[in-house]
C-alpha cells in the first residue's frame, strides 16, 4: 500500500495534500554506511499515481549526490523532492563545487502551482527559492554532468561557446543540479548524452517541477516538455536543457546552430 506517515506542522501549513513527513522519511539521507541503504528504485502503482524513488550512491567517493522523490498524477509531475546531502547551504561556485561549508546538507520540495522551498536537511527553517535572473548570457554559468557518458561535452562547450558564456562549467552528476539551479547557483543545465544512452524517468521527474516551480524551464533540445507518461524512458529530442525564461531563446538558437554544427561532415 502507499507509504503514510503524519504530516508535519510546517507541511500542513504549506498545504500539502499527501500524508508524508519530510523529516521522518528523509531523515535517512544524512551520510551513513553504504549498507544502510538497501533499496533500489522501483515504481509503484496507486489509482494512476505513480511514485518514482531513486537512491544514488555517488557519497561513495565523498561527490555530489541526491535521493529523489516524485509524485506523478497521470503522467504530470505534481510534486518532487530532493535531498542533497553534500550541498552547501550557500551558493556553490565553479572553483568550488564541493567545498566544506559549516551548513550541509539541502532539501528541496515543490508542488505544482505552489512554488519551490529549501531547508537544511537538519533544520526547519524553509525559504522560498527562485532562479536566477540572469538576461546575459556573458554573466550566466551553466551546469551539466561529470560523466562524460552522460553528457557530450564538447557540444556543452561549442552551445557556450555560442551562446557567449564565459564561465567554466560546473561538473556534478545527479539530479543536485536541479536543485543548485533552481535557487540560482547557476542560470543553464545542459544534458546532451552520447548515442545510445536513454534518460529514465525518475533521472528528472523530481527536479523538474524543482526547477520550474522556481520559475525555470525545463524542456528537451527541440523546446518540448518532457513527457513522463511514457514508461520508464524519456522520449524526448537529443538532449536536455533548463534555464530561466529569459535565456531560454537565445539558448534554443545556440543549441540549434550548435547541433547543426556538428551534424556536419567533417573534412
Amino acid at each position: 500500500g502507499q507509504p503514510t506517515t503524519n504530516l508535519t506542522d510546517q507541511e500542513a501549513a504549506l498545504g500539502w495534500p499527501i500524508t508524508l513527513s519530510l523529516a521522518s522519511s528523509l531523515s535517512v539521507l544524512s551520510p551513513r554506511p553504504l549498507s544502510f541503504f538497501s533499496f533500489e528504485a522501483d515504481q509503484w502503482h496507486f489509482d494512476e499515481l505513480v511514485w518514482l524513488l531513486k537512491f544514488e550512491s555517488r557519497f561513495v567517493r565523498g561527490d555530489q549526490y541526491a535521493v529523489a522523490l516524485a509524485l506523478l498524477d497521470r503522467g504530470n509531475v505534481v510534486l518532487g523532492v530532493l535531498a542533497c546531502p553534500n550541498l552547501p547551504l550557500t551558493s556553490i561556485s565553479v572553483a568550488h563545487p564541493h567545498s566544506p561549508n559549516n551548513e550541509v546538507g539541502c532539501l528541496f520540495f515543490a508542488e505544482v502551482g505552489r512554488g519551490t522551498y529549501m531547508q537544511l536537511l537538519e533544520g526547519s527553517s524553509t525559504v522560498k527559492v527562485q532562479v536566477s535572473a540572469v538576461e546575459n548570457p556573458e554573466e550566466a554559468s551553466f551546469f551539466e554532468s561529470y560523466e562524460s557518458a552522460h553528457s557530450m561535452h564538447d557540444l556543452s562547450s561549442l552551445i557556450a561557446q555560442k551562446l557567449g558564456v564565459k564561465a567554466a562549467p560546473i561538473r556534478m552528476d545527479s539530479q543536485v543540479k536541479y536543485g543548485a539551479l533552481s535557487r540560482g547557483d547557476g542560470a543553464i543545465y545542459l544534458r546532451f548524452p552520447r548515442n545510445g544512452y536513454r534518460e529514465k524517468i525518475w533521472d528528472h521527474a523530481a527536479g523538474s517541477i524543482v526547477v520550474t516551480e522556481a520559475g525555470g524551464v525545463v524542456t528537451d533540445a527541440a523546446g518540448k516538455q518532457l513527457d513522463f507518461s511514457k514508461g520508464k524512458y524519456l522520449d524526448l529530442d537529443t538532449g536536455i536543457i533548463v534555464s530561466n525564461q529569459k535565456l531560454m531563446p537565445l539558448l534554443f538558437d545556440a543549441v540549434r546552430a550548435s547541433l547543426a554544427q556538428k551534424s556536419k561532415p567533417q573534412p
